[in-house]
């Protein structure tokens, strides 16, 4: 049995690995859990936006605006010729048009058909303050239903970095705890 002085030293040394290890696998798991996409019935939907299409002067052109989804209704209201359904064959135009746009820093825009004339678009961008907002939704005319949305901000790493430190605290708490009774306890019915 190892005295209490190597055991003393053992712990010196395995205490710091401990806390670096376990604290930067929680961080881990934290932010990717902070970075994942999340069911629309999930959160508030605060980073969610939308495409909206509006018809040019010039036959068959268009203009797109991205338009949070909160203001949906406004901007609806605003343009009642405006629709969320990309017409088909003006995908690429549309994906420079957003681009050239001095809102977003990164662009990465997907339109697939589905049955019954229904799109679903997934939209990532990401604003000059390095904020990446995703949204994946099915559209039909001027009706979106939100499936899934994302919101990764610098802002929300400090948020991360608390809620690693305070598990890692919390599990070398418990871990040091049942230690110390396993000691106890040892020494109790010895």
């Amino acid at each position: 049995m190892p005295s209490v002085g190597k055991r003393f030293l053992l712990a010196f040394f395995l205490i710091p690995i401990s806390l670096y290890t376990v604290f930067w696998l929680t961080l881990r798991i934290v932010a990717g859990l902070d970075e994942m996409w999340l069911p629309a019935w999930i959160g508030n939907q605060a980073g969610a936006e939308v495409v909206a299409i509006l018809p040019e002067t010039a036959p068959d052109t268009y203009s797109a605006s991205v338009v949070p989804l909160w203001e949906m209704q406004r901007f609806v209201a605003e343009h009642p010729n405006c629709t969320f359904s990309i017409p088909r064959g003006h995908q690429n135009g549309l994906v420079d048009q957003l681009k050239r746009k001095p809102k977003f820093t990164v662009l990465n825009f997907k339109v697939q058909q589905l049955a019954d004339s229904k799109q679903e678009v997934t939209l990532e961008d990401m604003d000059p303050t390095d904020d990446t907002h995703g949204t994946q939704y099915e559209v039909v005319g001027d009706q979106v239903r939100l499936k899934y949305y994302r919101l990764i901000g610098d802002r929300d790493f400090m948020g991360c970095m608390l809620v690693a430190g305070a598990l890692t605290i919390a599990i070398h708490l418990i871990a040091g705890g049942y230690l110390a009774y396993r000691l106890i306890w040892r020494r109790s019915s010895s």
